[in-house]
């Protein structure tokens, strides 16, 4: 047969067994996982990357914001484009800002305690050992 005829001729399909049908389904589904954890390894690893800069601009949104965005009446922003305008946060809103924030401020406070830890031990351990005794 020539180049030509096999084209022309019709497609055959062919009928799966349901065990067939169940590998081809798992090899799809295995692809599928595969394309979705490439997805969220790049999600997490743009986020680990600008972590700092989203972290403060979300702060500096949420403390730096004014008031006089919003008209009355209408309510407050969630569109992803308004990042200029205020929102209204509750109380909530911000202990969860705190709640996020306390890995990084102890990220930050750890360094300072162990180095004040370590200095507070040497001066108490040099003042037992370096007391003159008294007569």
């Amino acid at each position: 047969m020539t180049k030509m005829q096999q084209q022309i001729q019709p497609l055959q399909t062919t009928v799966l067994t349901p065990i067939e049908q169940l590998l081809a389904e798992k090899a799809e589904l295995k692809v599928r996982c595969r394309k979705q954890e490439e997805k969220l390894n790049d999600d997490f690893t743009y986020i680990r990357e600008n972590a700092s800069g989203l972290l403060l601009s979300g702060l500096s949104l949420l403390l730096f914001s004014s008031g006089s965005n919003n008209r009355k009446g209408e309510k407050p922003s969630t569109v992803k484009g308004d990042a200029g305008k205020n929102t209204a946060y509750s109380i909530y809103d911000y202990i969860n800002i705190a709640k996020g924030l306390l890995p990084v401020a102890w990220e930050v406070i750890q360094p300072l305690v162990i180095t004040w830890g370590i200095n507070k031990a040497k001066s108490l351990l040099w003042g037992l050992f370096s007391k003159k005794k008294k007569s």
